[in-house]
């Protein structure tokens, strides 16, 4: 999994503000023996040794990235962090902290997955719709191989947001008339990809509308409820996504002019499209195999290709992956990468690596820019 932070953790930093996560893993070295709480919890955060130094590895990775603060936190005093192994590790990632508090820079990421704090409050069925919208959409997106942060729409509106390759709108579906100017200011003066999810626009000041949606995408829909989960088409052939459910709203693409990208597997009716740099998934649940062929064509740059977690900043890559086997990294022309920890790692040539991991395995690389001699 991705360890992900529970706010759009990269707009607290945008005001300034330090997020601290507090970190209550169930480490190999709980103990139910010493719990003084009467509480149970099994240890589901890492039953080995090698597994809990991963997971904490991808935590402090995540940490370092958006610049946020943690705190481990022994929730049922049963001693899980009473291991000298866990707190070395730490000591070994200090010099990156340090190397970023000498000069300090922002993080600067190739996507930006915005939330709607407001339109969460127009979702009838609360739990679905935001775990498919939401907490599957940022999963996906740590999955997908690129770096990725998380704002407020209403950042966005307001100039917050730095500037990306990619914006994912995860749940705009309550937007005002002057949300859908703003909006489009921005995205016309970077020239960069808007990805749509579900029903963006749909509601407004006066209602539910179709129109409204229209105004959002750049192309036409219809209201056509049915089931949702689709197949794709052009760029995403071979891929499949989203819950087989039966949801109301559902929309499908009308617009002739419109590359169609996916079609639902229930009735064959276009359910993901694209105009220009506008792209519409229609379907609740997106893949991080979608989102990763959406943000290459977009530009962003992806490290890895089979779901694992990365976190980079330009300083240092980390690379946390959930299966045993090889991982195939990628790594960009301008930039060298030297392994920090002792995992085997085999280069391929100028840029590529392949790290042989285990289940729960974190890598961490420096990296460097690539100096070109002149002639």
């Amino acid at each position: 999994g991705a360890g992900s932070f529970m706010c759009p953790i990269d707009s607290v930093v945008a005001h300034g503000k330090l997020w601290f996560n507090e970190d209550d893993t169930r480490t190999f070295a709980l103990s139910e023996r010493t719990n003084k709480t009467g509480l149970s919890f099994h240890s589901t955060g890492g039953k080995t040794p090698d597994e809990t130094l991963g997971i904490l590895s991808r935590n402090c990775a995540a940490l370092l990235a958006h610049r946020a603060g943690t705190w481990w936190m022994d929730l049922i005093s049963g001693g899980a962090f009473d291991e000298p192994a866990l707190w070395s590790m730490l000591h070994r990632r200090l010099p990156l902290y340090q190397a970023l508090y000498r000069e300090p820079t922002p993080y600067r990421p190739d996507v930006a997955v915005l939330v709607d704090e407001e339109s969460k409050l127009y979702v009838h069925d609360d739990w679905d719709v935001n775990s498919w919208t939401l907490y599957r959409m940022r999963s996906s997106a740590q999955q997908s191989g690129t770096a990725v942060g998380f704002y407020t729409l209403d950042d966005l509106c307001a100039d917050v947001v730095p500037a990306c390759k990619v914006y994912v709108f995860a749940n705009a579906f309550h937007l005002s008339d002057a949300d859908i100017a703003a909006i489009h200011r921005r995205l016309s003066r970077g020239q960069a990809t808007a990805i749509w999810a579900y029903a963006p626009g749909y509601l407004g000041p006066s209602g539910p509308s179709v129109r409204r949606m229209r105004r959002v995408l750049g192309m036409d829909v219809a209201l056509q409820d049915g089931v949702q989960g689709s197949t794709g088409v052009g760029p995403l052939a071979g891929l499949a996504w989203a819950t087989s459910a039966r949801v109301s709203p559902r929309f499908v693409v009308t617009d002739a002019a419109a590359e169609t990208l996916g079609r639902y597997r229930s009735d064959g009716s276009i359910s993901s499209a694209r105009v220009g740099r506008s792209v519409f998934l229609a379907d609740m649940g997106v893949t991080p195999a979608v989102l990763r062929c959406l943000f290459e064509e977009a530009g962003a740059h992806i490290w890895t290709r089979g779901n694992e977690v990365i976190h980079t900043d330009g300083r240092f890559l980390a690379v946390h992956t959930g299966h045993t086997g090889k991982v195939v990294v990628e790594v960009p022309p301008s930039l060298r990468a030297d392994p920090i920890d002792a995992l085997k790692v085999q280069r391929n040539g100028k840029s590529e690596l392949t790290i042989t991991a285990s289940r729960g395995d974190t890598a961490w690389f420096s990296l460097h820019p690539v100096r070109v001699a002149r002639r």
